[in-house]
């Protein structure tokens, strides 16, 4: 069990590092809403968003983030922590205790948070509204 979820632990690392690189650069931020947590958005752009719950999006330029391509293309809720920003809602779509926000690049998901994963100009990434997944949290009985 702690195997699984030391490999769970980078991701959220990841993920939370980001966010204090986007809050220190002051790129493309509203005002705080509360402590804090921070809406990221352009009013004049929006995702193309399926039933399925996934956005996608194209990196124009060399050198943005997913998180700063997302906030170019959506309305972002995020948390900012020590080690990143966590994703709590994109277009009012809130994660919760079933479900979260899942980067993908090339179809595959990222290793690294949304703030840590630099994009090159023409990468498509998909933020996938999923399930939460208990299998890493059950134990094999080894």
């Amino acid at each position: 069990m702690q195997k699984k979820l030391t490999l769970l632990l980078p991701f959220l690392i990841a993920v939370l590092v980001f966010g204090v690189w986007l809050q220190r650069s002051g790129k493309n931020q509203a005002e705080p809403l509360q402590g804090q947590d921070q809406i990221y958005a352009s009013p004049t752009l929006s995702p193309e968003m399926d039933q399925e719950t996934i956005i996608s999006l194209e990196a124009l330029t060399d050198g943005q983030t997913a998180f700063e391509l997302l906030g170019s293309q959506a309305t972002v809720a995020f948390k900012q922590y020590d080690f990143g920003v966590f994703i709590e809602s994109i277009n009012g779509l809130a994660g919760d205790e079933k479900h979260f926000w899942a980067l993908y690049i090339d179809d595959e998901q990222s290793q690294v948070g949304a703030d840590q994963l630099v994009l090159q100009k023409g990468d498509r990434i998909e933020f996938r509204y999923e399930e939460i997944s208990t299998e890493i949290f059950e134990t094999t009985g080894d």
